[in-house]
């Protein structure tokens, strides 16, 4: 399916590049902080569903999507919940509440596929079944002039200091990247990997003791934030 994102928001542009990414059936064919040029894109393309927020600078995503002639599926992703009635209205896909998982993301997406499949004609899934993805099992960092692969059970945490990280990896391997810490945390498995701190992201595998607001990771000692505390001690629990 051919999509395009919509949202003020350049860092939520980039979480949901990320999840598009891990999703086979989707092609991104743009994404746009200004809700007119995405108008303008839509009159000469063709689109299959469109992310949209529902407020933005000067128009609604409501608007938008109800000023399209030929209106393709649309999932709104928004931080207000008081336009879901508009919303479904509209024939919305879906409506998700902000902050995004993507767990929540694929749901409303595997809805899209199956009416886009249905309506097309095309036997190779079930809709009646829900779609199992291949799960992956690693990503590529750009390190200096090149891409790294990396598998996520390599991961021991995630170190984050302004614009760049640093992987740590089994041996006293690190790798460093430029990218922010809530770009790699978009791409981490959120069953796998946790926030600890505004610098930290651990896995939870590789978690060999918790005392107090510090966790051992090997000899590595990584804080446990007040802000993430309850948040982490609740996901342990669970």
């Amino acid at each position: 399916m051919r999509c395009i994102i919509i949202d003020n928001d350049n860092s939520f542009l980039e979480l949901v590049k990320n999840y598009i990414v891990k999703i086979p059936f989707l092609q991104l064919d743009g994404s746009f902080n200004n809700p007119f040029e995405a108008m303008d894109y839509l009159a000469h393309n063709r689109t299959d569903l469109i992310f949209t927020e529902i407020e933005m600078e000067n128009i609604t995503g409501v608007q938008l999507i109800s000023s399209l002639k030929n209106r393709p599926m649309v999932i709104f992703i928004t931080a207000h919940e008081q336009y879901a009635i508009d919303g479904f209205n509209l024939d919305a896909i879906d409506y998700i509440l902000k902050p995004l998982s993507f767990e929540r993301f694929l749901k409303g997406v595997n809805k899209a596929f199956e009416d886009f499949t249905f309506k097309n004609q095309k036997q190779t899934l079930n809709p009646k079944k829900p779609l199992v993805l291949k799960e992956l099992n690693h990503l590529f960092v750009k390190t200096e002039n090149r891409l790294v692969r990396i598998k996520f059970e390599d991961i021991l945490y995630v170190e984050g200091f302004g614009d760049y990280i640093k992987l740590h990896l089994p041996g006293d391997k690190i790798v460093l990247s430029l990218q922010n810490l809530g770009t790699i945390e978009g791409r981490l498995p959120m069953m796998e990997f946790v926030r600890v701190h505004r610098s930290f992201i651990v896995s939870i595998e590789k978690i060999d003791s918790i005392e107090r607001r510090r966790i051992k990771i090997g000899k590595e000692t990584i804080p446990i934030s007040e802000s993430y505390s309850a948040a982490f001690f609740n996901r342990i629990n669970d």
